[in-house]
């Protein structure tokens, strides 16, 4: 059973890791945003 639970999570670690790497630029881009772009203009040139 335990390792079950550790195959879970090695599976969820590397799913995770995935996404992050795949996605990394678009919500790195959607969290500076916020704080760096403050006119359009700016939003357009972030994205």
């Amino acid at each position: 059973m335990e390792a079950l639970s550790t195959l879970w999570f090695i599976l969820i670690a590397v799913l995770w890791t995935g996404y992050l790497i795949l996605d990394g630029f678009d919500l790195g881009a959607a969290m500076m945003m916020k704080t760096f772009a403050k006119s359009e203009k700016e939003q357009r040139v972030l994205l």
